[in-house]
This record gives C-alpha cells, sequence and structure tokens, in this order.
C-alpha cells in the first residue's frame, strides 16, 4: 500500500506543479492584457486632449477676433486715430494668439502625460508577462526538486534494512520491488 500511495504522492506533486506552473503563465498573460488595454485607453486619451485643445483653440481665436472687432468698432466710433490704436489692435490680436498657444501647450502637455503613462503600461505589461514565465520555469523546477527528493527518500529507505520501506514484500518503488520492476 505504501508504494501506491508514494506514486499517487509523486504524481499529484508534479500534477500540482503542472497547473500551478501554467497558472502562473496565463496570470502573467493576463495581466499583459489589463496593461495593453490600459495602454491604449492612454493612447486614445491622448488624442482625444490634442483634439480637445485644438477646438479650444478655435474657440479663442474666435473671441480674439470678435474682440479685434469690437475694439475696431469703438475706436472708428470714437473719430480717434494714430499710433496708439495700431497698438491697440496689435496687442489684442499678440494676445489673442498667446492665448491660443497657451491652450495648445496645456492640450499638448495632458497629451504627453497621457502618451507617457502607455509606454510605461506596455512596459508593465511585458514585465508581468515575463515574471509569469519566470514563475512558471521556476514552478517546474520547483517540483521537480520537490519529486527528486521524494524519490531519493525512497530510495534510501527503499534499501532492504532494518527500518526500510522495502521489507521483502516488494514495498520499494524503485528497482528491485515485485511491484514496481
Amino acid at each position: 500500500m505504501a508504494p501506491i500511495v508514494a506514486a499517487i504522492g509523486i504524481g499529484a506533486t508534479i500534477a500540482g506543479g503542472v497547473v500551478e506552473a501554467e497558472g502562473a503563465r496565463k496570470s502573467g498573460e493576463v495581466q499583459k492584457q489589463i496593461y495593453d488595454y490600459q495602454a491604449a485607453v492612454a493612447y486614445e486619451n491622448a488624442k482625444y486632449f490634442r483634439m480637445q485643445g485644438e477646438r479650444e483653440a478655435v474657440y479663442a481665436g474666435m473671441r480674439s477676433r470678435a474682440e479685434a472687432g469690437q475694439i475696431a468698432a469703438a475706436q472708428g466710433a470714437s473719430m480717434l486715430t494714430g499710433e496708439s490704436q495700431r497698438q491697440v489692435r496689435e496687442s489684442q490680436q499678440a494676445l489673442g494668439r498667446l492665448r491660443q498657444e497657451d491652450i495648445r501647450t496645456a492640450a499638448a502637455r495632458r497629451a504627453f502625460g497621457e502618451e507617457t503613462q502607455a509606454k510605461l503600461d506596455i512596459a508593465a505589461g511585458e514585465q508581468a508577462q515575463w515574471a509569469g514565465k519566470v514563475k512558471r520555469l521556476s514552478t517546474y523546477l520547483g517540483t521537480a526538486a520537490q519529486v527528486a527528493t521524494v524519490s531519493a527518500k525512497w530510495m534510501q529507505a527503499g534499501g532492504g534494512g532494518p527500518g526500510s520501506f522495502d521489507t521483502g514484500m516488494g514495498l520499494s518503488p524503485f528497482g528491485g520491488s515485485r511491484y514496481f520492476g
């Protein structure tokens, strides 16, 4: 009975090691998929921020042109002419351009942050996948070591001496046994 239990134990150890190893591999793959999804979302966010920034810059340009029209109308109504009026219009146009540039810059910064996060997510996913493969290999090696340890104990115990498992009744699973060859 003991050799059968030992064989079942060794088989269960091997089966458990295979299941654990494949679970580690699959876990790494799933984590990579999660990170890839997060990266895709971050890239989409970056596109959105750029489009939103451009849209806001266009609106700011429209507001700036409307302000320029109001300034021109006010200047025309005041019947004043000269250098100061031209400077006021130029200053207003420069401020309008600066507002648009600020909006685009802020949008570009947000988009860059999202793209950077996407790259970090991709790297994390690759690392998680690699870690799953390493854990898989580690589990296989650990399982092999466990089986070797148990086998060595059986071999030592099955020598036929006092206290050994091989009592002449064929209980050694490793050679010289009636049941295990």
